[in-house]
């Protein structure tokens, strides 16, 4: 389900192939309101999955008016946050994680600098690096862009990260993405149309996408994924969960229950 390829131009960035976007579910989500009474709305990397797979490159692009830690977090960043805000906001074990998985996941494992930026899909090497792909040449944000272990759009959410280039920080990616989920199954109360508002579809999509979902939680925590069960996802392709993201999964639950 994730791609395979190896790194190309880096050892920390990765373009995707035409093989590896097909098989790439998460990154089709569509552009929806997030509520009622809310202006905006959410889009989950609907280029990542469709546009030209041509890597960007940093030049042309200016510098991101506010530099973050240039400190490079490790794919199992995205597992530790999502953990760590399941359990702080109330989400159901694991649901997150498989989210994430299903956004940006590559080699079965969520990716925290994962963008589609302008329809391109890249993957950017550290923060700075995510930042900097946020502005044109003219340092204008380029609004059709989504990003970070949740794949937010930078379009719709911009005005709820100060300054707009926190967006790509793992932490605040995952935990606004957890908070937007929890409001969306208070509006909905049921987890199953708060995962399909989430990924902005309707119909066969939206529960194709839940689908997905609930394969990936199945791999992590079975208990978590039967709130998601349903006989319309038996034939649902089987989806790679890398060892390595079972094991930061599992440690990240013990380190989050004793803190």
């Amino acid at each position: 389900m994730t791609g395979t390829t190896a790194p190309r131009g880096g050892s920390n960035s990765r373009r995707m192939t035409r093989g590896d976007s097909r098989r790439r579910f998460g990154m089709r989500g569509r552009n929806q309101r997030v509520g009622a009474t809310a202006c905006g709305r959410f889009a989950l990397a609907a280029g990542l999955l469709t546009a030209p797979l041509v890597a960007l490159t940093a030049s042309g692009t200016a510098q991101a008016q506010t530099q973050t830690s240039i400190q490079a977090p490790s794919k199992e960043s995205c597992v530790t946050h999502a953990v760590e805000a399941e359990q702080k906001l109330g989400i159901p074990s694991g649901l997150l994680v498989a989210i994430a998985l299903v956004e940006s996941g590559q080699d079965g494992a969520p990716h925290p600098f994962a963008m589609s930026v302008q329809g391109r899909a890249y993957y950017a090497r550290n923060v700075n690096d995510a930042a900097r792909h946020l502005r044109d040449n003219r340092g204008q944000l380029r609004s059709n862009t989504y990003v970070g272990c949740m794949q937010l759009s930078v379009g719709t959410h911009r005005g709820e990260f100060q300054p707009v280039e926190k967006i790509v920080e793992p932490r605040d990616n995952v935990f606004y993405a957890g908070q937007l989920l929890v409001r969306f199954h208070g509006e909905e109360g049921n987890w199953k149309t708060a995962i399909s508002r989430y990924n902005g579809s309707s119909g066969r999509r939206a529960q194709a996408y839940v689908c997905k979902i609930w394969q990936s939680l199945s791999e992590l925590d079975s208990q978590s994924a039967k709130l998601l069960a349903s006989t319309r996802c038996e034939d649902t392709d089987p989806v790679n969960v890398a060892p390595r993201t079972r094991r930061s999964f599992r440690n990240a639950q013990q380190v989050a229950a004793i803190n």
